[in-house]
């Protein structure tokens, strides 16, 4: 699908000389044919496809581009199935005028002693015999018809070899496009031939039939400038939408409407789109996409639905046959209205059609101009969806590289390092397993079904008892929440534990559960609750360097995320590895909290951009600690995370997901369902959307949102840009109606959670601005980036992390406003 150009070229070129050998040849010589041919099975397979088109298109009036029918080029005797001179019922056989995939056009007399009349006689080739039934139906439709704009049915009947045929109205004229040209008619002359040709359409849609192959070869004008239509035989009833015989491919590349190349049943808006390509043709001098004699046309229409602007397509010609100053602006809008993709964006019928062509005659306001802006954003958005889904994913947090990195990452809780430190850690778990016991029995074993609900209890117990020797225990619970992302739950916990470390005048326990503080409040955004905290944990730890080697290290974890939040990046890296080296030297590299180190290291490299640098540090991280077991720990798994993140960086979009999925598997195993775990399934679903695999995306988003907003609340991080993410999963579904709750929200509870000048809320404006360009609300969404882009400003460093993909995201917004449907 992905094929180089010159490739896809000479693929096509293939399956084109193919085609092109077997389509007039009968179905024993094409045999022949195939199985002398030196081609790839695909080319042979599509090349049949386009042959089986051809046969079932009814093309009877393909005509070479000549004067009039009897000047038309004879084709040679071998080719038609009716000898000059025959006599077929009353009419006599003139000359072959048409050949097309199924049937034969003969210019044949009527002589019948009182009158002599020409026709257009049409019979089926021998090899369409399963088209009779079809066949006889075109007469039926044909014979339906009374308007002097369409050619009427004289006469039916049936061959001696079985085979029917009809007696048209021969028509003395031209193409409606080489008349115009040949006569030079200026702009008022061609307006007028062409509403005449709307008012015969619209008749026929009044009576219940489409015409489905509206072009210039059916529509012909006589030298006295009598328009008439041809070819209504091939059209469809409306009230037969079951009858397949009536749904055949009947497709002229450089005037069907895109639903005819995807098999959708043609309805009245597919006549008015190609009434459009006709009058673009008839204005511009050629017609919109020039892919006559193309075997590939309907792949390229739809790779470009997008039409040409009449006007633009006329400045690219040295000459035009009307002046293009005409053209520019209401009739540009006019004809582009008639050609949009979708039908519903269509004029409603060909006599609204016509109509806004009177209302430009008389200088009156065209009704194609009505919400020409809101279409354009809409067209934009889907011809750009993968884009603007990645920007805006991209804008709104927890994705790959810097944005990703504001909250989801540096974890800095990790074991205890000394034997009395190991020792407490040891007691702290026998007294959680304790009441973790003792809470089971209170509510009846069952009723906690997750490991959140678990430790809620055990928490509300433990504090409930709080007193001596409680404080490890409160330690080790602030750990889990942490571990959970349930930084709240885990501050909370800490206050109490400092409380109770001071009481006691532990100083040891007061500085730890100080440090422990300082990192849920970076987490939590606090920068100068956890500047204060770190200061007095730091202080202490400092009175003994060689025996607190451990804490210290943890303690360079987040003075690295401090240092981050200023903007000081290369700062935070010397800082990591001046830690690593001391911490090294103290205690070996075959630690946990190196490992710890070297994986934080790794996230700051990531979020500077030397991803070479990152990988080196990742790859450390995990052989430390894959030495000691901890790949299974919540650093194990956070890790994974930052692995899946470099990997989309470098395009690696596979080994991503395998990454973030492993994550996700390892988490929802350790924890059971969490913030965390939430966060994890939050960049794989992301990813997915950003992929195109939308279903699957909103699956993993809404189950995450589904404990996210139970478990950390509606104005968490992690329940904030969920519910941004499944809005923009949704819009890409096109369900903009269900998408608008979820943004308010998001919008609502980052307002009220983090106040409207934080990066949450602006970022919740951003999924709203696309939200609005999708509505055709430019000014609203404009209104909205600049919103956005004043939060940055003041955020400062944290700011900058997003305004490249802001400004992705407006560029689209500008983009969109100037680009036509």
């Amino acid at each position: 699908m992905n094929q180089p150009a010159e490739l896809r070229k000479e693929h096509w070129l293939a399956v084109r000389a193919l085609f092109d050998r077997l389509v007039d040849l009968a179905p024993a010589e094409r045999e022949a044919v195939l199985a002398a041919a030196d081609a790839a099975s695909d080319v042979i397979a599509e090349a049949l496809t386009l042959v089986d088109a051809s046969d079932a298109a009814g093309t009877f009036f393909e005509r070479p581009p000549t004067r009039a029918p009897v000047e038309r080029a004879t084709a040679s005797s071998s080719d038609q199935s009716l000898p000059v001179g025959m006599w077929l019922g009353a009419f006599r056989i003139e000359a072959l005028i048409g050949r097309g995939g199924q049937g034969e056009v003969y210019r044949a007399t009527r002589a019948d002693g009182h009158s002599k009349q020409v026709v257009a006689l049409r019979l089926l080739r021998p090899e369409a015999a399963r088209h009779f039934e079809h066949f006889r139906t075109e007469g039926q439709i044909v014979a339906g018809l009374g308007h002097p704009a369409i050619a009427r049915l004289v006469d039916a009947g049936t061959a001696p070899d079985g085979r029917p045929y009809l007696a048209m109205e021969f028509v003395d004229g031209v193409a409606i496009t080489e008349f115009c040209a040949t006569l030079k008619l200026d702009l008022m002359a061609r307006l007028a031939l062409f509403q005449t040709v709307c008012d015969a359409v619209s008749y026929a849609h009044r009576n219940l039939i489409v015409h489905r192959d509206l072009k210039p070869a059916n529509v012909l004008v006589t030298a006295e400038g009598q328009v008439k239509l041809l070819d209504f035989g091939v059209a469809d009833i409306l009230t037969e939408v079951g009858d397949d015989t009536l749904t055949q491919a009947i497709l002229t590349a450089d005037y069907a409407a895109p639903e005819q190349f995807e098999g959708r049943h043609p309805t009245t808006a597919t006549d008015v789109h190609a009434l459009g390509a006709l009058l673009f043709e008839l204005l511009v001098g050629r017609p919109p996409w020039q892919l006559r004699n193309t075997p590939f046309a309907g792949a390229l229409r739809l790779i470009q639905d997008n039409c040409p602007q009449a006007s633009l397509a006329m400045a690219q010609l040295a000459e035009t046959p009307v002046p293009r100053d005409r053209v520019v602006g209401d009739l540009d809008v006019i004809i582009q209205k008639a050609m949009r993709y979708e039908p519903e964006e269509r004029y409603g019928s060909v006599a609204a059609f016509s109509e806004d062509l009177d209302r430009y005659l008389a200088f009156r306001p065209v009704a194609a101009r009505a919400g020409d802006t809101g279409y354009r954003l809409r067209r934009f958005l889907r011809r750009n969806r993968g884009l603007l889904i990645a920007a805006t994913l991209l804008v709104a947090a927890m994705t790959a590289g810097g944005a990703g990195l504001l909250w989801q990452r540096q974890k800095t809780v990790a074991s205890r390092q000394s034997a009395m430190v190991e020792s407490q850690r040891a007691s702290a778990v026998h007294d959680y397993v304790t009441l973790l016991v003792r809470a089971a029995g209170n509510t009846g074993g069952p009723a906690f079904a997750t490991a959140k609900r678990v430790l809620d209890a055990t928490a509300a117990q433990a504090q409930r008892e709080a007193g001596s020797g409680t404080g490890t225990i409160l330690r080790s619970l602030a750990e889990l929440y942490a571990e959970l992302d349930d930084f709240t739950a885990a501050t909370t916990l800490l206050q109490r534990d400092i409380t109770l470390a001071q009481a006691a005048g532990d100083a040891r326990a007061l500085a730890t559960s100080r440090q422990s503080l300082a990192a849920t409040s970076l987490r939590l955004g606090q920068i100068e609750d956890a500047v204060r905290e770190l200061a007095q944990a730091k202080a202490y730890w400092n009175t003994d360097r060689a025996l607190h080697t451990g804490e210290l290290a943890r303690a360079a974890v987040i003075e690295a995320g401090l240092l981050r939040q200023r903007g000081q990046r290369d700062g935070a890296i010397a800082l990591l590895r001046g830690a690593i080296t001391d911490h090294t030297e103290g205690v070996g590299e075959k630690h946990c909290e190196v490992a710890t180190l070297q994986h934080n290291l790794g996230v700051h490299y990531l979020e500077n951009g030397a991803l070479d640098d990152a990988e080196r540090s990742f790859a450390d991280a995990t052989r430390l600690l894959d030495a000691y077991g901890g790949c299974r720990s919540a650093t194990g798994v956070a890790l994974l995370g930052d692995r899946s993140n470099l990997a989309l960086l470098r395009g690696k979009t596979a080994e991503a997901e395998a990454l973030i999925r492993q994550a996700v598997g390892q988490r929802r195993a350790l924890y059971g369902p969490s913030a965390a775990l939430a966060a994890l399934q939050l960049s794989l679903g992301r990813m997915l959307l950003a992929s195109l695999r939308v279903d699957e995306g909103l699956g993993v988003l809404e189950e995450a949102l589904s404990f996210s907003a139970a478990l950390s609340g509606e104005a968490s991080p992690t329940t904030i840009v969920l519910r941004q993410s499944r809005a923009i999963g949704l819009m890409a579904k096109g369900r903009d109606a269900d998408a608008a709750p979820e943004i308010e929200r998001a919008i609502s509870s980052s307002g009220a959670g983090f106040g409207t000048g934080h990066i949450y809320y602006g970022l919740s404006l951003a999924a709203r601005a696309q939200w609005r360009l999708r509505a055709g609300d430019a000014v609203g969404a404009r209104r909205d980036l600049d919103a956005l882009d004043d939060i940055l400003a003041k955020a400062g460093p944290v700011g900058t992390v997003h305004t490249p993909e802001a400004r992705q995201l407006r560029a689209i917004l500008d983009q969109a406003t100037k680009s036509g449907p």
